[in-house]
């Protein structure tokens, strides 16, 4: 696991006031027009991405993560500073880059040029190339009540579109996560239609009784045939 450090460009760009009954207001301007094109949401997902890269090489040589064979490679990552936590576009645009972003008021452009993520085939920095190879999933960790249960939900995912050719296969890869289903972000659980949510609830309570009379009503009407004596 990693953690996103609050960065140098944020610190320049927060300021304290203290007044005179104790209280202190602390304010952060991160925008497109700052002076210093690093103190910006444009600056910070950049660095975002730049910095997972950076876990995956090392002397110009591939770092920590070896070649994929029957092991899934995750790197969890606490974005708490990252925007106070950031949104889900937030953590597509730096997982998969902007491309991925469908919402054009939620994608960055650094310098005129969108940014691209830690699995896209733009992104040339160092360990780019060796996180594609690698790294299955990146994990988004955004858990600040510190209470029992709460870690799993708290985990937002980007499985790899060069190591995953499906949907199901990027779900298969985490079923056995002992923390809950994942919430992948770009291979997400088929939503289940309403009508049915509510049939299963009701099916639940079903009595053994009720159960029984229901299997033979179905049975009448799907006319399923039912198996007779054998004959003597």
């Amino acid at each position: 696991m990693m953690r996103l450090e609050e960065t140098d460009a944020v610190r320049a760009a927060t300021t304290t006031e203290k007044f005179a009954d104790g209280a202190t207001m602390v304010n952060r301007s991160l925008t497109t027009t700052a002076e210093d094109p690093r103190q910006s949401e444009e600056g910070e997902t950049l660095k975002a991405v730049e910095r997972i890269c950076q876990k995956f090489e090392s002397g110009g040589k591939p770092h920590k993560f070896p070649p994929p064979q029957a092991a899934i490679h995750v790197l969890l990552v606490d974005v708490r500073t990252l925007f106070n936590g950031g949104d889900e576009w937030a953590r597509v645009h730096v997982g998969l880059g902007g491309e991925y972003v469908p919402h054009g008021f939620h994608r960055r452009y650094f310098k005129g040029k969108l940014v691209s993520g830690v699995f896209s085939p733009r992104t040339t920095l160092r360990g780019a190339a060796e996180a594609r190879e690698r790294l299955h999933f990146i994990g988004f960790v955004n858990e600040k009540s510190y209470e029992e249960g709460a870690f799993g939900p708290a985990v937002q995912f980007i499985a790899n579109p060069h190591l995953f050719k499906t949907v199901n296969e990027a779900r298969a890869a985490l079923a056995a996560r002992p923390l809950g289903e994942p919430n992948i972000l770009n291979a997400p659980a088929p939503k289940v239609a309403g009508h049915l949510l509510k049939l299963a609830d009701a099916l639940s309570n079903l009595t053994v009784g009720e159960a029984a009379e229901l299997g033979r009503l179905m049975k009448a009407r799907w006319k399923i045939p039912t198996l007779s004596s054998p004959e003597d």
